[in-house]
């Protein structure tokens, strides 16, 4: 996995500046990037420690125990994660989706371009760096979760149809992020 975290850093890198961020004095100032149904699931975390994990790679089972590790009793993960079904289809016209990635790839990179897929500040761009990009079926992740000792709390899967721009009204019908909460005990 070396390689690809390196190729994905230096990646990351290039394209960082083009995001749009958000400062640390407004979050300080409680300024909150949080969608309602995150704020709603992580519940009040006033007095709380708070880690944002993004973008691990790798071994989806030491990833979780490693969260785990880190965890006090009581303490939870919240994870949000475009669905995995939503990185391997693609609208290639409107009204037509094509399978573009392999859904059971797990530790294979997928690296087909799609700029629909891409990440912000990467779209639309000529030059932009090729990220070596992994799906995990969703059944893995809750099994690496609760296989590290966590308990699961929630789960939620939600479309967008803004990601599967050109499909139209079906668009709300296709899952585009999903929802893990799993506290230890």
């Amino acid at each position: 996995m070396t390689g690809f975290a390196e190729g994905n850093r230096a990646g990351w890198n290039l394209i960082a500046p083009r995001r749009d961020g958000i400062a640390v004095e407004r979050f300080r100032a409680g300024e909150v990037t949080l969608a309602d149904f995150e704020r709603e699931l992580a519940g009040d975390v006033t007095g709380r420690r708070v880690v944002q994990l993004a973008c691990s790679y790798g071994d989806l089972t030491a990833f979780a125990r490693m969260v785990a590790a880190r965890l006090r009793p009581g303490g939870a993960v919240l994870l949000c994660d475009h669905h995995p079904a939503w990185e391997v289809l693609a609208v290639r016209e409107p009204g037509r989706l094509a399978v573009a990635g392999d859904y059971f790839g797990r530790g294979r990179p997928n690296r087909q371009q799609d700029d629909a897929k891409r990440p912000e500040g990467a779209r639309g761009q000529a030059g932009a760096p090729e990220l070596s990009m992994f799906v995990w079926p969703v059944s893995d992740v809750v099994m690496a979760l609760t296989g590290a000792g966590l308990r699961l709390d929630a789960f939620r899967e939600a479309p967008e149809p803004a990601l599967y721009a050109g499909l139209g009204d079906t668009a709300g019908a296709l899952p585009a992020y999903y929802v893990i909460k799993a506290s230890k005990h």
